[in-house]
């Protein structure tokens, strides 16, 4: 993934803003600025979610198109792969990756482990996958879920779960 230069340049030339005007805000040098606008190497999560409050756009904005979601961003600038974020989370791989990938929403459970694990501030991913406490769209699919004490059941998949609900409204 990579930032857009080309935008974070125009933002910045727009407000009349110097580079190291924006380091300053950033808490960086001018040199990293310079990079992000001239390179297009990308900045850390935090720092990415900051440029974006600062011009009062939305991060994916200030980046480019083929970076897939925000959870695989936050993933791999972590350093993580898809196991051991699942691992955490104590859920399958699968069902990690359908929400990494945007296949179903991420349960409000989710978002402190998520934080701890990408090093980040709740705020962040809630900023960068575009959730919102007031909206509270971040738990819809917790809402409709069966409530299952976790140590006496291990985790569902989704279809499984599903096929599990029909049934029990049929019967």
């Amino acid at each position: 993934m990579r930032i857009r230069g080309d935008r974070l340049r125009s933002l910045r030339e727009s407000r009349g803003w110097t580079q190291s005007y924006v380091a300053l805000r950033i808490g960086c040098s001018r040199t990293t600025v310079t990079s992000w606008e001239t390179r297009g190497i990308t900045p850390s999560p935090a720092r990415l979610q900051n440029l974006a409050t600062l011009f009062e756009v939305d991060s994916f904005y200030l980046i480019a198109g083929d970076c897939g979601s925000p959870l695989r961003f936050l993933r791999r600038s972590a350093g993580l792969l898809q196991r051991d974020v699942a691992q955490s989370l104590n859920v399958g791989v699968p069902t990690y990756s359908d929400v990494e990938t945007g296949r179903q929403g991420i349960p409000d459970r989710w978002i402190p482990i998520l934080s701890s694990e990408f090093r980040v501030p709740p705020s962040v991913i809630r900023s960068l996958c575009g959730l919102s406490r007031d909206e509270r769209t971040e738990g819809a699919a917790d809402r409709f879920a069966p409530s299952v004490v976790a140590s006496e059941h291990p985790p569902m998949n989704s279809r499984i779960r599903d096929r599990m609900l029909s049934r029990r409204n049929l019967g």
